[in-house]
């Protein structure tokens, strides 16, 4: 399965990466892959299968297991920095005042794939 879902994105990411470029692809798109097998020979077969993707050279797949609250967390800071700065949601005042906002947060979370 982990093989199938990383070829779609992996091609996928290759597309965008043709079209748009390295920095605006890295700008816009937010990947991150997660193999999450505990079979350890199984996991080294996969990296050796797929370490000349663009996705696993651009730092995107990991071989553990997520951190989910560390990722909402972070999300969310990055949210409210880039709010602040353009000013679009009201910075702070916006989440302490509209907690479905928040829920809205987590629903649009970047793509995050476990495996």
């Amino acid at each position: 399965m982990a093989e199938q879902l990383y070829s779609e994105i992996s091609n996928t990411y290759e597309a965008l990466l043709s079209e748009w470029g390295e920095e605006y692809t890295r700008e816009v798109v937010d990947v991150s892959i997660y193999i999450t097998d505990k079979d350890e020979e199984a996991r080294a077969s996969f990296r050796d299968d797929i370490k000349d993707t663009a996705l696993y050279k651009s730092n995107k797949v990991f071989f553990t297991r997520p951190n989910l609250p560390q990722l909402v967390e972070q999300y969310v800071l990055n949210l409210i920095e880039v709010s602040t700065k353009y000013k679009c949601l009201g910075g702070y005042r916006y989440l302490l005042f509209y907690p479905l906002y928040l829920t809205a947060i987590l629903i649009s979370l970047p793509f995050y794939v476990l495996l």
